[in-house]
């Protein structure tokens, strides 16, 4: 970032699976560098969610048939940020597994679009689309 012009206000975390459980633990390790973060099918630590930045956006997946890594960790993650008070939604994929999820997400324009408009400072949309 100190060698390319980088919006500071929109730096975005997406990641999948072990990556998933990596990006809700960065949130709670650098909570002031992520405008949103897009946890897919990982599960993380509820106990250290208190950390996370007030301003930045959650949006987590999770497909309904994942054998790999349980929906209910992702559930149990997101019910502690609404405990929080936290902008944080969740999106179950009905009949998805844990391959699966993924491209569904990575190929949805709706969580593209909500991304880009998230931003730390200022206004930022709602949760809900």
């Amino acid at each position: 970032m100190d060698n390319h012009r980088v919006d500071r206000e929109r730096i975005y975390l997406i990641g999948y699976s072990r990556g998933g459980l990596g990006a809700w633990s960065m949130a709670e390790q650098f909570p002031q560098t992520f405008a949103a973060v897009v946890p897919i099918a990982g599960g993380g630590i509820r106990h250290y969610l208190n950390r996370t930045n007030e301003k930045a956006a959650f949006w987590a997946f999770h497909g309904s048939n994942d054998e790999v890594i349980p929906l209910s960790d992702t559930v149990v993650l997101v019910q502690r940020l609404k405990e929080l008070k936290r902008n944080v939604r969740l999106t179950v994929l009905e009949d998805t597994d844990h391959q699966a999820v993924e491209g569904k997400v990575l190929n949805d324009e709706a969580m593209w679009t909500w991304l880009l408009e998230q931003k730390l400072a200022g206004e930022k949309a709602s949760s809900n689309p």
